[in-house]
């Protein structure tokens, strides 16, 4: 399951923030909004074909939120893992 918003599914917005929680769910939001009046909730397969660069998400472990780094060219990002909620930061290029 995806929770998502109206900006990204429907009016095009770019994803800037991808998490993928403990309890398997998937948040795939552009930042925008944290009204609930814009919350959709989706398949990963409608989100694939809403962005296919979310294929390369697929192997981010359960735990983890991937921001966009919009200094860099959308590929530069910055992973945080929540532990024992405590904030491990640690960044990766992604391919």
């Amino acid at each position: 399951m995806v929770i998502s918003t109206v900006q990204v599914f429907r009016q095009g917005f770019p994803i800037l923030r991808v998490s993928h929680d403990y309890d398997g769910d998937w948040q795939i939001l552009c930042g925008t909004t944290l009204d609930t009046k814009d919350a959709i909730v989706a398949c990963l397969g409608c989100a694939y074909q809403r962005d296919k660069t979310i294929g390369e998400l697929a192997d981010m472990p359960r735990g983890v939120t991937l921001w966009a780094d919009l200094g860099s060219v959308n590929r530069n990002h910055e992973r945080m893992r929540m532990a024992n909620n405590k904030r491990c930061r640690f960044s990766t290029d992604m391919p």
